[in-house]
Parts: C-alpha cells; structure tokens; sequence
C-alpha cells in the first residue's frame, strides 16, 4: 500500500511534464509522492485510489529512501492517463 505524503491531487493535474527531447507536453501524466509504501507498483500496472477510485497507469517508480519489505518506501511513482472518478 502507498500512503501519499501530502493531500494529493490538489488537482488531478498536480503534475505535468514536457518532453526535453521534442517538447511535448505531457499533461496527461502526474507525479504521486508516497511515504510507508509497501508493495512496489509494477510498471504498466493500474493503480486506483483506495477512497478517490481515481486511476492511472504506473509509469515508473522511484524509491528515495526506506525499504519495500519493512514498509517504510519512500518515493514517487508516475503515472500516465490519469482518469479521475467523478
């Protein structure tokens, strides 16, 4: 389980990102923040929001600190087409 480390998303478009090598805009992608994960997403994998039911597929993940097995992950997984469950 991912815990998210502030009240996310402000909007579900917290995030956004431009491709540095054509300039895209990648506005349908977001940046979940986490503390206390401990399962790591695998990518491709749809994760949905436990109250939200929000969605998105996980693009990558990176681990800043903590560990996966004692439950104390830190980091921030991508994702891309985020749907928000209205």
């Amino acid at each position: 389980m991912l815990h998210p480390k502030s009240s996310w998303p402000k909007s579900f478009h917290q995030k956004h990102y431009t491709c540095v090598m054509c300039g895209g805009d990648f506005s349908n992608s977001c940046e979940l923040q986490f503390t206390n994960g401990s399962v790591e997403p695998t990518v491709g994998e749809t994760l949905t929001g436990a109250v939200s039911g929000d969605t998105g597929i996980v693009i990558s993940v990176t681990l800043e600190s903590g560990s996966w097995a004692l439950g104390t992950a830190v980091g921030t997984v991508y994702l891309s087409s985020p749907r928000v469950n209205a």
